[in-house]
């Protein structure tokens, strides 16, 4: 070959860190087209020595620290950019023929070799190299090639994918917060009324129910014929959810408008009360808000403060007979939009069931063997394909069944894609804890507007602000408007927890309000 070396130049050029075979078949350098260097004998085994007693000493201290700036790393070149370091010692030694990553143990375990044979050399070591080799030995990785880190980030999203919990799962702590809910928001205030006025008004709780169901039905009446059409929706510039904004302000009126209905029944069913005796000191101008707070003349006695309206309690029996329903009509509806996740949520639990090699294959999920999506070759094979023996007739009804199947995928599919569009994220996604926060939020708005709705109809005169009929049907109504309307557009950047979190101090405040205006809390 043109241009080599003749083999004495080779010999001489070879470092004497490796061991020679012999003059009849010299070794050659582990990289052959490495620049020529030439290295003393004595210092070459007095830097082997000091590896020794380096690695010696360094099982009994600290991990070592990061190499500083002029020690050999991995992926870096040396100074003078021919992959040596400043010593002269070849850098390509360390990753061996190829340029393939060798371990850190074997090149200890030639190095100490060398220098148990050559025992005899310099005790004093090199400081440098001892820094360099140690360094590069302790802090060794392998690098990662692109292959590998595309199938290692593959393997990380399969991962992440299958680590989702499975849908039973879902349900069995739903139902948990629908048996919590169901106690604290319903079977506890239903006991406490009850101890209290000692009385059940089926009346006004039946009321409750049938007003809340409702303006449930006429939710879809509403949607129906206030929703724009598709044309219209193709047409509009932003998103849905500015879209149904309409309806759902539609269906927040109508909402109201039944509620105040169920009030005025409830009114109608009260007993005529009792004529009441004028109080002990009367207010020479007549009651007001100042005349109410007025202290009694010196000495006398504070008049006993008069009892709760009557209706205020059957506008409690009318809005827990609404708490029923929401908490019954709720659960109901959100299991129905767990059971969309039917397809995308795993069967079994991953962690629990499957190892690594599960992982990897894949987990069943529901309806995956009818298209192949874990395991083409049972449905090549299986009962799901036709023969060819079989009847035409058999054949078509196969195939009009799987194209059944095939649109209720799709159907259920796009209300995923509707729910999650509306809420930001998906449902499973959602905890637990913030569903509960929803039930509550949703009794309180329906208690506030059911006690407020009651105010212009109370037996007894105000306590301290007079509430006429018109202006507070359209405070109530124009207030649930636009929570509903804020809810439907702002949930996706807001976030479903501030949202649920934001509106219950909201409704807690509003709800003590009220009260205050019942005069409860006098």
């Amino acid at each position: 070959m043109p241009g080599a070396p003749p083999r004495a130049a080779r010999d001489a050029e070879q470092s004497p860190l490796l061991p020679r075979t012999g003059a009849a078949r010299p070794t050659a350098g582990l990289n052959p087209r490495a620049p020529s260097f030439k290295l003393p004998r004595d210092q070459a085994e007095s830097r082997a020595h000091s590896l020794v007693a380096s690695s010696a000493v360094a099982g009994t201290v600290a991990p070592p620290e990061p190499l500083p700036s002029n020690a050999v790393q991995p992926g870096r070149e040396g100074r003078n950019g021919h992959g040596h370091d400043e010593h002269g010692v070849d850098r390509h030694q360390e990753r061996g023929i190829g340029g393939a990553d060798s371990p850190a143990p074997s090149t200890s375990s030639l190095l100490t070799a060398v220098a148990s044979r050559n025992h005899s050399a310099s005790p004093h070591p090199h400081p440098h190299l001892h820094v360099a080799v140690a360094g590069a030995a302790g802090q060794h990785a392998p690098e990662r090639t692109p292959s590998r880190r595309s199938s290692l980030s593959s393997l990380s999203s399969l991962s992440s994918r299958y680590s989702l919990l499975p849908l039973r799962t879902f349900q069995r702590l739903h139902l948990a917060q629908f048996a919590l809910t169901f106690l604290l928001l319903f079977v506890l205030p239903l006991a406490v009324l009850v101890a209290y006025t000692r009385d059940v008004q089926w009346q006004a709780f039946l009321l409750g129910v049938a007003s809340w169901l409702a303006g449930e039905q006429l939710r879809e009446v509403v949607f129906e014929l206030v929703t724009p059409a598709q044309s219209a929706l193709a047409a509009t510039a932003g998103p849905p959810p500015a879209a149904l904004a309409l309806p759902t302000v539609v269906h927040a009126l109508a909402q109201e408008a039944l509620r105040l209905g169920a009030v005025a029944l409830v009114v109608k069913l009260l007993p005529t009360p009792p004529p009441r005796a004028p109080p002990a000191f009367p207010p020479s101008g007549g009651f007001s808000a100042i005349s109410l707070l007025a202290e009694p003349p010196h000495g006398a006695p504070r008049a006993p403060l008069p009892p709760l309206d009557p209706l205020f309690w059957s506008a409690l029996w009318l809005a827990l007979g609404s708490a029923l329903t929401e908490i019954l009509w709720g659960s109901r509806r959100l299991w129905k939009q767990l059971e969309l996740y039917d397809e995308v949520l795993p069967v079994v639990d991953a962690g629990a069931a499957l190892g690594e090699e599960g992982v990897l294959r894949g987990l069943p999920r529901n309806g995956a063997g009818l298209y192949g999506a874990m395991d083409g070759a049972e449905n090549a094979n299986g009962s799901l394909v036709a023969d060819e023996d079989d009847e035409d007739g058999d054949g078509d009804s196969l195939a009009s069944t799987l194209d059944e199947e095939e649109f209720q995928l799709a159907l259920r599919a796009r209300q995923r894609d509707e729910l999650e569009q509306q809420l930001g994220l998906p449902l499973y996604e959602i905890p637990v804890a913030v569903v509960l926060i929803w039930r509550v939020d949703s009794i309180l708005l329906s208690q506030i507007f059911t006690l407020l709705l009651s105010l212009p109809f109370r037996l007894t005169p105000p306590s301290l602000i007079p509430f006429p009929l018109a202006p507070t049907f359209a405070l109530v109504a124009l207030t649930h408007a636009l929570l509903a309307y804020l809810w439907l557009t702002r949930v996706r950047s807001w976030g479903v927890p501030k949202c649920s979190y934001a509106s219950l101090v909201l409704l807690m405040a509003g709800t003590f309000a009220t009260l205050g205006a019942w005069g409860v809390l006098e």
